[in-house]
């Protein structure tokens, strides 16, 4: 946290992002998870966009809103995850996310076929 507030020009800033919003997932803190990844998921920036790990970002807010029980907003997240051809190296953590949310709606089937 201190990095970001004295390094707001920092080209390491992004990465320093990533890593504390999926620090404070992992911490069960959902809510500021998401304060810190969601402008990081909206950046127009293509250098940090091309970064291996950024797709990743989006995985993170999906199991963020999962953990909120936002499951309309965790699958749209997962759709930026799935959709682009090819499928991102991080697909297979968006199908896991995907078959926690439809198994906690009662789609069983769906649920299944997601998570094979």
């Amino acid at each position: 946290r201190r990095f970001r507030e004295k390094n707001s020009e920092s080209r390491e800033r992004p990465a320093v992002t990533y890593q504390l919003g999926e620090a404070v997932l992992r911490q069960g803190n959902a809510e500021e998870a998401v304060e810190v990844l969601a402008p990081l998921a909206e950046t127009d920036d293509s250098a940090v966009r091309a970064e291996p790990w950024f797709p990743r970002v989006n995985v993170l807010l999906a199991e963020a809103a999962f953990q909120q029980k936002d499951y309309e907003t965790a699958v749209k997240r997962i759709e930026v995850v799935t959709s682009p051809e090819p499928r991102s190296e991080f697909a297979y953590l968006a199908d896991e996310v995907l078959g926690r949310v439809l198994k906690n709606q009662g789609k069983f089937d769906e649920a299944r076929a997601a998570f094979q």
